[in-house]
C-alpha cells in the first residue's frame, strides 16, 4: 500500500493511524489525505473487488487541531474496516507519557471520559494504562534530582532474527576486538564527567553474552572500576545458546543481579522459523542454570510470530508456568525497517486477540502485575509491549528509561543519551556505522551536547 500525505501539519500522524487501519486489508492500493478551506478529504483508491465494498470519497469538516481530524480519520476508517483499534487515535509509542501530561490538567472521572470519547481508548487500555503507572508511582517518586543510569550496547548476536533490525553483526575475533578497544575508550573518555555511581547499569544490545567472556568481563571490570557500583545492575545475555558457567560465575563476581533469557518462543519449529540456534531443551537448561545463581531473571515472549497462534502460545506459557522467571516481558510483533520480515509483506492480525486475551489471563493467574509498557509503529493488532513482575522484582531501568524521568548516558554503537532540562527531553545518538564509531570523531560532539545541556 502507497500512502500519499499532502502540505499540512502533522502528516505523519494521519499518515500512521491510516496505516494501522489498511496494513493487513488487502486490495488497498493508495490512501491520500488533502485539506482546503472547505473540506478535509481522505481518499482511498482500491482494487475492483474492494471498492465494491467502502466509501472511496469521505469529507469531513475542517479542523485546525490535530486530534480532531485524527478522530474523524478514526471514525471514517473503523466504519470501513470493522476495526476498533484499543489505543484509539494515538499513534506515540510512550502512552504513559500522554496520560500523566493529561493527569495534570484533568482528573478522576473527566480523564478516564477524555481517554474513552476524545483519544477513543478501549476501556481495557485505560484501565491497563492506570494500572501501570500506579504500579510506577514509587519507584518515579524516589528518584534523586541528580540521579542517572547507563546503557551499554554490545552489538552482536549468534544470528539474524527474522523481526529485528537492530545494527548488530556476527561476532568475529578482530571486530570484537576492536569494538571492545572502541568502547572501553569512549567509557573513559566520559567517565571524568562522573562524580557519582549510576543508579543503574544496562547492558544490552545485540547480545552481550555473544562475545567471548573475557571480552564481557574486560567492559564489565571497566565499568565497576570508573563508574562505580550501581543500585541495579543488568545484562541482558538474552540467547540460551550463549549461557554456562564461566559466565554466570563473571557476572556474579561483578555484581550483575539481573539477567535476561530471552527465547521470545518456547516452540521448536518457530525457533528455526525466525533464525534462532537453540531449542526449547536448550533455553530450558540454560534457566536451570541460571537459577542455580542469585540472579532475578527475565524472559521475553512475542506474540504474532509467524506460523504461530493460540495454541502455540500456551505451549510457550506452559513452559513460563513451569519455570516462573521474576519478570516477563511480552512483546507484540512489529514489521521494522531493516528487518526480513518486513520483506515478506503485511502484518496478519488474525489470531492476536485471542493471544492477547490468553497472554493477560496467564500473566494475572501467575501473580505477574504490569510494570511498564511501550508500543511500536506497524504493531500487530495496535498492540503493546507490556512488562510483567513478580511483587519486588520491577526493572528500574526500565521504568526510567520508558517514562523518560531520568537522564540516561548510552555507550556503545547506536546507543542514545538522554537529559532531561526542565521537564524537556534532549537525546544525543552515537554512531549506527561501526567503522564511524570506531574512529572517535563524535566523541566531541557528545562532550560538547553534554555540557551545554550541562550534564551532572
Amino acid at each position: 500500500m502507497e500512502v500519499i500525505t499532502i502540505g499540512f501539519p502533522w502528516k505523519l500522524d494521519y499518515f500512521e493511524l491510516c496505516r494501522v487501519f489498511l496494513q493487513d486489508l488487502s486490495g488497498v492500493e493508495e490512501v491520500t489525505f488533502t485539506r482546503s478551506d472547505e473540506a478535509f478529504k481522505v481518499e482511498i483508491v482500491a482494487d475492483e473487488n474492494l471498492t465494491e465494498r467502502i466509501p472511496l470519497n469521505v469529507e469531513v469538516f475542517p479542523d485546525n487541531y490535530k486530534n480532531s481530524n485524527k478522530y474523524h480519520i478514526y471514525r471514517i476508517l473503523s466504519v470501513i474496516t470493522g476495526k476498533i483499534l484499543p489505543w484509539g487515535i494515538l499513534t506515540g509509542i510512550r502512552p504513559l507519557k500522554l496520560i500523566r501530561k493529561l493527569s495534570g490538567e484533568v482528573a478522576g472521572e473527566e480523564l478516564y471520559r477524555l481517554l474513552r470519547e476524545e483519544y477513543l481508548f478501549s476501556r481495557e487500555t485505560i484501565d491497563l494504562a492506570m494500572s501501570v503507572i500506579r504500579r510506577q508511582e514509587p519507584i518515579i517518586n524516589s528518584l534523586e534530582e541528580d540521579s542517572y543510569s547507563i546503557y551499554v550496547d554490545i552489538p552482536f548476536c549468534p544470528t539474524k532474527c527474522v523481526y529485528c533490525s537492530y545494527v548488530t553483526y556476527i561476532p568475529r575475533e578482530q571486530m570484537v576486538l576492536s569494538y571492545v578497544d572502541a568502547l572501553l575508550r569512549e567509557l573513559e573518555y566520559f567517565s571524568k564527567l562522573m562524580t557519582k555511581a549510576p543508579e543503574t547499569i544496562y547492558i544490552g544490545g545485540g547480545t552481550p553474552s555473544a562475545i567471548p567472556v573475557e571480552q564481557l568481563e574486560k567492559i564489565i571490570a571497566f565499568i565497576v572500576e570508573h563508574f562505580g557500583t550501581s543500585r541495579e545492575f543488568t545484562v541482558e545475555v538474552g540467547r540460551p545458546d550463549t549461557i554456562n558457567r564461566s559466565l554466570l560465575n563473571m557476572l556474579r563476581d561483578y555484581g550483575v543481579d539481573r539477567i535476561s533469557i530471552n527465547p521470545q518462543s518456547l516452540n521448536d519449529s518457530t525457533l528455526k522459523t525466525i533464525g534462532r540456534s537453540h531449542s526449547v531443551e536448550d533455553t530450558i537448561a540454560a534457566y536451570e542454570l541460571a537459577r542455580e545463581y542469585d540472579f532475578i531473571i527475565n524472559m521475553d515472549l512475542i506474540l504474532g510470530l509467524p506460523g504461530e497462534s493460540e495454541f502455540e502460545l500456551s505451549e510457550s506459557l506452559n513452559c513460563i508456568r513451569k519455570l516462573q522467571p521474576d519478570n516477563l516481558t511480552i512483546h507484540s510483533l512489529a514489521l521494522k525497517k531493516g528487518s526480513k520480515l518486513i520483506e515478506t509483506g503485511n502484518l496478519k492480525a488474525d489470531c492476536y486477540d485471542e493471544m492477547y486475551k490468553l497472554s493477560r489471563a496467564f500473566t494475572d493467574g501467575e501473580g505477574y502485575a504490569p510494570y511498564y509498557l511501550y508500543r511500536q509503529k506497524r504493531i500487530v493488532g495496535n498492540g503493546e509491549n507490556i512488562g510483567y513482575a513478580k511483587d519486588g522484582f520491577d526493572s528500574l531501568y526500565n521504568v526510567y528509561m520508558m517514562e523518560d524521568v531520568q537522564n540516561i548516558l548510552g555507550f556503545g554503537l547506536s546507543s542514545i543519551s538522554k537529559i532531561i532540562v526542565d521537564d524537556k527531553l534532549y537525546r544525543h545518538f552515537n554512531p549506527k556505522d561501526l567503522s564511524h564509531y570506531m574512529e572517535d570523531e563524535y566523541l566531541e560532539v557528545k562532550y560538547e551536547f553534554l555540557k551545554k545541556y550541562k550534564w551532572r
